[in-house]
């Protein structure tokens, strides 16, 4: 693994630590696969479920929905230097699967 992708995961696992479990009280649980491109990109997918969110490494099998960008986009997108409105916008960041849990996505993280 690159530093870059090392870098990569490591911001993917903070969302962990800056999952909001009240925001998403009485939501059901839920994967969210990621497929980010570039040399610091991979797959990895999030399970939202029981108050907890838990990053893992490769591709979920039944993802409720599913994010797609570059990682460096993706990245700036956690840091809040990319609007996830403008990268949708602008094709930066795309989006398949149950939309409405990707809109609620953003409000469940402290990013």
């Amino acid at each position: 693994m690159t530093e870059a992708a090392t870098n990569t995961d490591t911001a993917l696992r903070q969302l962990e630590q800056k999952f909001l479990p009240e925001k998403a009280k009485g939501a059901k649980p839920a994967i969210i696969g990621l497929s980010l491109t570039g040399e610091s990109g991979g797959e990895w997918h999030l399970v939202i479920a029981d108050g907890e969110a838990h990053v893992h490494v490769g591709t979920a099998e039944h993802p409720a929905a599913t994010l797609k960008a570059s990682a460096p986009d993706f990245l700036a997108l956690l840091s809040g230097t990319l609007d996830g409105t403008r990268a949708m916008m602008t094709g930066k960041l795309r989006a398949s699967g149950n939309l409405r849990l990707l809109t609620q996505f953003g409000e469940w993280f402290a990013l």
